[in-house]
């Protein structure tokens, strides 16, 4: 701003004295001469000393501006302001539409116009002076917004190394805890063979006094006053055998006592390690926040259109339908609440079409036995066997009520299909918990009823309600598990039936040929346009009712064991299956972490 006035005062003298010049009459020639003589006595240096204060300040500014161009705004506001005076009133004379200033006559119509170029040229200088100034706003503003983004990722990175060492803390200090363990475990097992080995001295010691005493008893007539002291000390030494024998049964009760309680705590601490957060998780975690740290950005985020409002991308295949693509294929959706579209396959044929499809298994080529970072950004090839994803599914699920339908096959290519009416998965943080299932129609059989209201279990973790074991590893995939399954259409791909060993670790139904047999093909889609209607749940006389009938799709008798059906749920260990039982019935367990 002092570069500016002190440039507003210099055009104001040069432009007073340029007025000033064409003001004043001609002088004389007798006046002009004494001057010149002056001037000549000089040599020169009064013109010099006149014309030295309008140079040494607009030096002083160029270097002031080259020792510390920021302090007024840069390069481009030096190149600006150290512009010459000629330079300034030729451009805003041009800007104007005025001519230039003449360099010599006289006559009130040129100091008119003199006096209107200077004026243009000082309006111009001031709007000059207002767009510095708001530059420099905006300027300090965004450095602000600079410092605060900074400030935000520096205590996110010590956040998350201050969890890093915690949990290293915590991870170190049990690893200890586990060997000191083990370590008293192992003095405490030797203590007890010493144990058993003192007994059962001692017990043959007593067998071979109890011997002797019987023999001294069965004699008659041999004894005499000398043998009675004998007979009273062996049994004294007896009694005290025999209360040192009791003593030490206590002690190895007592120490039986401590090691199941060592055993317990060393299985609860077997849990605590398993829940622990992994290294492969930690470094996701990290990579997301990188990320994440990346993509920010100054401007405000702008949500994206609701419904009714255009999009750039359609919403999901149904949207790709009404748009004329009638073809099936892969193509790129954007949910409402997705951040990034993402590609999907689009079934447009089956029944009306419309189908965004979230499972396909067909020839085994894809391994579905993954942790659950996998399943949550989804695996395979649209093309052939794939899982979208967990978070994908939830986000077409979430925009409208969709609904499910499933489409299996078995390798005599005997087909069925069963369609849910509503269908909804919860959020990560609700564990992508099946939410929502509607009413079921179809030739199947219903075998995912079973599942509604579980969170998600995977080898890695492991959300169902059995907590003896994991029916995720046990049963070899990655499903709704409760105590276990009725359906584990992410298991092994076995090819058809299965040994007993290998029982509900297949691709299986159980509605459609048991869990003894692993299926051909299965298909999971999910279309716009579910409803919940009556409420899911009857009588239960008429569920039992509609389990007795047996599926049309059933060619060949369910697979036994003992003559008798296994428990859909897949407890080995929990007696059998009840025909008269309802296996869609809520169970009481002893215990559930999420119930």
């Amino acid at each position: 701003m002092r570069l500016v006035l002190l440039l507003l005062s210099c055009l104001l003298w040069v432009a007073s004295s340029s007025v000033a010049q064409e003001t004043d009459p001609p002088e004389t020639e007798a006046e002009v001469k004494p001057r010149e003589r002056e001037r000549g006595r000089g040599k020169g240096k009064g013109r010099n000393r006149d014309m030295r204060p309008l140079i040494r300040p607009r030096q002083e500014v160029v270097n002031a501006l080259e020792s510390d161009p920021g302090k007024y705004g840069g390069t481009d506001f030096l190149s600006i302001h150290t512009a010459s005076h000629s330079e300034l009133a030729a451009s805003a004379a041009a800007a104007s539409g005025l001519p230039g200033i003449p360099d010599g006559g006289s006559g009130a119509a040129e100091s008119e116009i003199s006096r209107r170029q200077m004026d243009t040229i000082i309006l111009l200088l001031q709007r000059l002076s207002d767009r510095l100034a708001s530059l420099e706003t905006i300027q300090n503003q965004r450095g602000e917004r600079l410092d605060t983004v900074h400030y935000r990722l520096t205590r996110l990175e010590l956040q998350a190394e201050e969890r890093k060492s915690l949990l290293n803390e915590l991870s170190t200090s049990i690893r200890h805890r586990m060997d000191t363990t083990d370590s008293e475990r192992d003095r405490v097992g030797e203590s007890l063979d010493e144990l058993k080995t003192n007994i059962k001295t001692l017990e043959q010691q007593g067998t071979q006094l109890r011997t002797v005493v019987d023999s001294i008893s069965t004699k008659e007539g041999r004894e005499d006053t000398g043998t009675t002291p004998k007979l009273q000390a062996a049994m004294a030494s007896l009694y005290g055998l025999h209360s040192m024998t009791q003593n030490l049964k206590q002690e190895v009760a007592e120490i039986s006592q401590n090691m199941s309680a060592l055993a317990n705590i060393t299985s609860q601490i077997n849990q605590l390690q398993e829940g622990l957060v992994t290294k492969q998780y930690l470094k996701q975690s990290l990579n997301e926040m990188r990320s994440q740290r990346q993509s920010l950005s100054f401007s405000a985020p702008q949500p994206r259109a609701r419904q009714g409002q255009s999009n750039k991308e359609p919403e999901d295949c149904w949207k790709i339908l009404q748009k004329g693509k009638k073809k099936s294929g892969v193509y790129r959706i954007q949910p409402i609440y997705s951040t990034v579209p993402f590609f999907v396959y689009c079934d447009m044929e089956t029944d009306g079409g419309g189908w965004t499809v979230i499972q396909r298994r067909e020839d085994g080529a894809v391994d579905f036995l993954r942790e659950w970072s996998d399943y949550k950004y989804g695996f395979g090839n649209l093309a052939g066997e794939f899982w979208l994803g967990n978070e994908q599914i939830h986000l077409l699920t979430n925009q409208h009520v969709s609904q499910l339908r499933i489409d299996i096959a078995d390798f005599d290519q005997l087909e069925a299909h069963a369609d849910y009416s509503a269908f909804a998965m919860g959020s990560e943080l609700e564990g992508y918990s099946l939410k929502m299932l509607g009413q079921y129609t179809g030739d199947a059989g219903d075998s995912l009823r079973y599942h509604v209201g579980r969170r998600f279990s995977t080898i890695d973790v492991d959300n169902d309600a059995w907590p003896e074991a994991n029916c995720a590893r046990d049963h070899a995939g990655a499903w709704w598990y409760r105590a276990c399954d009725t359906s584990n259409l992410n298991g092994r791909y076995l090819h058809g039936p299965v040994p007993p060993d290998h029982e509900y670790t297949g691709l299986y139904w159980y509605d459609f040929r048991g869990p003894l047999y692993s299926l051909w093909r299965s298909r999971m889609m999910i279309r716009r346009g579910g409803h919940v209607g009556e409420p899911i749940f009857k009588d239960l006389k008429q569920l039992q009712k509609s389990m007795t009938t047996p599926s049309p799709n059933m060619t060949e008798p369910r697979p036994t064991r003992r003559d008798e059906i296994p428990d859909p749920r897949g407890h080995p260990d929990e007696g059998f299956y009840n025909p008269e039982h309802d296996p869609y019935a809520s169970y009481d367990y002893p215990y559930d972490p999420y119930g």
